[in-house]
């Protein structure tokens, strides 16, 4: 005769064979965190370069039309600094769709004599890009102060 609990086997894990698996699944963690905020970081980077040159391709015909109609003045930049990209009525609004939530343009920098744009500050919630351009025309892409 069997005695009771002889044949019976018990199923499920033990506590020790938990917590291994658990310290796994914390260093995984431990070591995708930091590689993904990275990856974000820079898809964010990425995504505000190219929205900062499509402010730019904006202002650009914003101050070619003004060139058109007469000399370009002061007073025609200063609707541009601190100009929100998503609030509608803007002055870059026939010239651009609709931008980011939070998208703005900061600063201009506009050769006055030939309406050509030398420098732009484009911000949204993340990130800050600064456009400059030379003389020759080729573009440097920079990215000021930390992330906001």
């Amino acid at each position: 005769m069997k005695k009771r609990g002889e044949d019976h086997q018990e199923k499920g894990y033990t506590l020790l064979e938990l917590v291994v698996v658990l310290s796994i699944l914390v260093i995984l963690v431990c070591v995708a965190v930091p590689e993904t905020k990275a990856l974000l970081q820079s898809a964010r980077r990425s995504a505000a370069a190219e929205e900062a040159q499509l402010a730019a391709d904006g202002v650009r015909w914003y101050l070619d039309e003004k060139q058109r109609k007469g000399k370009l003045k002061t007073k025609d930049l200063f609707p541009l600094i601190g100009l929100e990209l998503d609030q509608p009525g803007n002055v870059l609004e026939e010239y651009l769709g609709p931008g980011q939530p939070g998208a703005r343009i900061e600063t201009v920098a506009v050769d006055l004599s030939t309406g050509g744009l030398k420098q732009l500050t484009y911000g949204n919630p993340y990130v800050r890009v600064r456009l400059t351009w030379d003389e020759a025309g080729n573009m440097k892409i920079e990215y000021p102060g930390q992330e906001l």
